[in-house]
């Protein structure tokens, strides 16, 4: 069975259980967890660049509005563990993640199934009427992308 094909029939009662009606705030960040990524540099400073999540998602909710939930996903437990705490109304998907330094949540021992995570994290961030990247050099950095949901 394709992976499509195992993915497509989970994603209602995955979107279901993690978004809501009125808008979402999608917030995919990417950090790498000390593998040997172009994401890097954009991390050099942990607290500054945590800062410019938060400030991304509070222009975010100016448009949107103080009560839209922040559908967060990411590949480091120590970036969702911080914006948990920053951010009111955080969604996350439950998932493993790999030891801090260990590298890419999407290699390794949990390779095919942190993809089947990832599969779905993008599926629900798609549904969301704002999306935030972090940082940018993604699918969803793209213009056509990002502005289909408009």
């Amino acid at each position: 069975m394709s992976l499509e094909a195992r993915i497509t029939p989970a994603r209602p009662d995955v979107a279901s259980a993690h978004l809501r009606d009125g808008p979402v705030i999608g917030l995919h960040v990417r950090h790498g967890n000390g593998g040997v990524t172009g994401h890097a540099r954009y991390w050099e400073s942990f607290a500054a660049a945590i800062g410019r999540c938060v400030r991304a998602v509070e222009a975010a909710l100016a448009a949107l509005g103080r009560g839209a939930p922040v559908l967060l996903c990411t590949d480091s437990e120590p970036v969702e563990q911080v914006l948990r705490a920053r951010l009111d109304a955080v969604l996350v998907r439950d998932k493993p993640f790999r030891a801090v330094g260990q590298g890419e949540l999407h290699l390794g021992p949990w390779g095919p199934g942190s993809l089947r995570d990832a599969l779905i994290e993008m599926l629900l961030l798609a549904e969301c009427q704002a999306l935030i990247r972090f940082p940018p050099g993604s699918f969803f950095s793209f213009p056509a992308a990002v502005l289909k949901r408009t």
